[in-house]
């Protein structure tokens, strides 16, 4: 199961003060494929979909119509690669979205996401295209130990934020 199950519904929750309950309904493998958000009252609020391709990955999910549709403009997309990563994640929503790409390096760390805004009809913010380039530092055992992050915006190439991350790694003796 890869770690982009239930966006939409949680991104519901939250901004919904009116739910108190949600309910999942799930497939043999524990994906989800529905879930459905519910008033104090115990009245169904707002319904969400999942959609998986035959691997279980997370192909579509959003607020569903009563005939069991996805509407267009309340709704996520996601793409994988041969390893099962998510490289792409379209976003959809009534004021605008954003489409995420994402590569991976050799050692499947990601290098690259960036973020694309999507056409919209209303333009209420300005939405600009920014890439995070992460590059890594790797111990003997492939493990990174130090990540460079930095943030450009994609219509100047002005870096807005650099970052420097470390992690240390303690192995065991293994005899």
């Amino acid at each position: 199961m890869s770690g982009v199950q239930g966006v939409m519904a949680d991104l519901m929750l939250h901004m919904s003060v009116d739910a108190v309950r949600i309910t999942t309904v799930q497939d043999s493998r524990g994906n989800p494929l529905e879930k459905v958000l519910y008033n104090a009252d115990d009245r169904p609020m707002q319904r969400v979909l999942f959609l998986h391709d035959e691997a279980g990955r997370l192909m579509e999910e959003g607020e569903a119509y009563s005939d069991n549709r996805i509407r267009d403009d309340f709704r996520n997309l996601f793409r994988y690669d041969a390893q099962g990563r998510c490289i792409e994640r379209e976003m959809h929503c009534p004021f605008g979205g954003e489409r995420h790409t994402t590569v991976y390096n050799e050692y499947g760390d990601v290098s690259e996401i960036q973020r694309t805004p999507l056409p919209t009809d209303i333009d209420l913010l300005p939405q600009d295209s920014w890439v995070t380039y992460s590059s890594y530092e790797y111990d003997a055992y492939g493990n990174w130990v130090t990540c460079n992050v930095e943030l450009r915006a994609l219509g100047t190439g002005e870096t807005t934020h650099r970052e420097e991350k470390h992690r240390r790694a303690e192995y065991g003796d293994p005899h």
